[in-house]
């Protein structure tokens, strides 16, 4: 049920079981104190995969401790607002099966600084999705070490890995929208519209 856990303090960890497959809407949200996400294998062993295939709207809004994440490739979906405002929140390794990243998604995340992860089917940066994340300055780190020079796209100081093709967002061939505000008040980014093709 929505609401399970919000506004719990005291909650530090939360461990997902390898046979859970949903997070409901606002199941975490404004959890203040929470630090850390993991998931379960059958022997309670901590894993990067699991069964999670849903996670709701503002399941993690708020949660002010979170520094890191990892989106498993079985997550489907995403909900809006999803992690928004959290404000410790640097890092995020994004599930390789998402061709969105939805409105709101990590609005808020003043501390972010590193996104991987993107898949190249990337359908859709929604709304506001970077809105005030003003330290991003690496998306899709996972393809900056195997890239070069030239295939890396900066807009005043965010590099925009594109890994498979030289220009503008290129390998990001299914892109078709990129919503209002989306990357608002990230330093110097206005909209990156202007250095794409669409």
């Amino acid at each position: 049920p929505s609401l399970t856990f919000s506004n719990v303090v005291g909650i530090e960890l939360v461990g997902l079981s390898y046979v859970t497959k949903r997070i409901e809407d606002r199941a975490f949200k404004a959890c203040t104190d929470l630090k850390r996400i993991v998931y379960r294998d059958k022997s309670d062993s901590t894993v990067k995969n699991s069964a999670i295939e849903y996670i709701g709207d503002s399941a993690f809004a708020n949660c002010g401790s979170l520094a890191t994440i990892s989106i498993p490739p079985s997550v489907k979906h995403l909900g809006i607002d999803c992690f928004n405002t959290c404000a410790s929140l640097n890092r995020v390794e994004y599930g390789s099966s998402l061709t969105t990243i939805p409105s709101g998604c990590f609005a808020g995340c003043t501390n972010l600084a590193t996104f991987s992860g993107l898949s190249k089917d990337l359908t859709e940066f929604g709304d506001s999705c970077f809105t005030e994340c003003s330290k991003l300055k690496v998306i899709n780190e996972s393809l900056a070490e195997e890239s070069t020079e030239e295939n890396r796209i900066y807009n005043n100081g965010l590099a925009l890995i594109s890994g498979e093709e030289p220009k503008n967002f290129d390998a990001l061939t299914k892109l078709e929208r990129i919503g209002d505000n989306a990357f608002h008040n990230v330093k110097g980014i206005p909209h990156p519209a202007n250095r794409m093709s669409l």
